[in-house]
């Protein structure tokens, strides 16, 4: 099962993101990011699995914080995610 989570001003995801798990993800995440405040940083390190849709995730979730004019940092992204990333050419939108 696939989660989103707030501590501070980090956004953890964690779990298999997938068709199946990322709109109830993705709708908790932004209802999260109302409260992360100024500086984001999503940690991905507790995402086990991920396809496209997780990708699809993070960018949205950049663009969510952006109309908020938050500042959106992701790190521990999975293995999985960075080849699909440097794949796309998308690398420099997710750092």
């Amino acid at each position: 099962m696939a989660a989103a989570s707030l501590q501070g001003s980090q956004l953890k995801l964690s779990g298999v993101l997938d068709h199946r798990s990322v709109v109830a993800v993705r709708q908790e995440a932004e209802r999260l990011l109302r409260d992360a405040g100024q500086a984001v940083v999503v940690d991905c390190s507790g995402v086990e699995k991920s396809n496209s849709v997780g990708l699809s995730l993070l960018l949205v979730l950049k663009r969510a914080a952006a109309a908020r004019q938050q500042t959106l940092r992701i790190q521990g992204l999975p293995h999985d995610l960075q080849q699909m990333a440097q794949v796309t050419e998308l690398t420099e939108l997710l750092v």
